[in-house]
């Protein structure tokens, strides 16, 4: 004669299948959780990347024309470099727009507003730098931003080069900047990426039309 379950034992098995749903589930719902932090993480790491090289590669076109007129100065070339915020004018400017009249310099500034990577541009540099310009977002969620400019005759990093107001004979651009961000990476990390770049025309320039 065959003997059926009883009822107890169908009881224990069913719990035991629901214990095993409900450790697969929270194995399933972590293994989840953790590719998409790994995912957010590895985005935030190329947002943060890419605005670094945007600012090396614009930094490494900035220039000062050896064109200007102290009497009737009409286009301006400077750089204004500050341990947190730096100005600057550099060639490489593009138009998205079809019959712009516009050069290929554009003024740029790179700043911290409210937590956030900004930068501002402006095509066609003037007498008035840095005055206009619409500020755009970078990279969001950036702690710090820190600048450092090498000087060549103290063979240093400098916090602060501003070429405003010296002579065009002497005046320079440093020929390296490192430049640092700290950016959170989530609720909890802050990543810390630092790069350098080269000026590469860190002497006016004269410019022959």
């Amino acid at each position: 004669m065959r003997r059926g379950f009883s009822l107890i034992e169908v009881l224990i098995a069913a719990a035991l299948l629901g214990m095993m749903g409900v450790i697969l589930m929270t194995s399933l719902t972590s293994s989840l959780d953790v590719t998409d932090k790994a995912t957010a993480i590895s985005s935030r790491h190329h947002l943060i990347r890419q605005a670094l090289a945007r600012m090396s590669s614009e930094l490494s076109m900035a220039y000062m024309s050896a064109n200007r007129n102290p009497v009737h100065l009409v286009v301006d070339t400077q750089l204004r470099g500050d341990k947190n915020q730096i100005s600057f004018v550099a060639f490489g400017g593009l138009s998205h727009r079809q019959d712009a009249q516009e050069s290929g310099e554009r003024e740029i500034t790179y700043f911290i507003q409210e937590g956030n990577l900004m930068r501002r541009e402006k095509a066609n540099p003037g007498n008035r730098l840095w005055k206009e310009g619409k500020a755009k977002l970078v990279c969001p969620d950036v702690d710090k931003l820190e600048l450092k400019y090498w000087n060549v005759l103290t063979s240093a990093w400098d916090s602060v080069w501003k070429t405003e107001g010296q002579p065009i004979q002497t005046v320079t651009l440093p020929i390296r900047v490192r430049i640092e961000i700290s950016a959170k990476l989530n609720d909890e990390d802050i990543e810390k990426i630092t790069t350098e770049t080269q000026i590469w025309l860190d002497k006016p320039v004269r410019i022959v039309p």
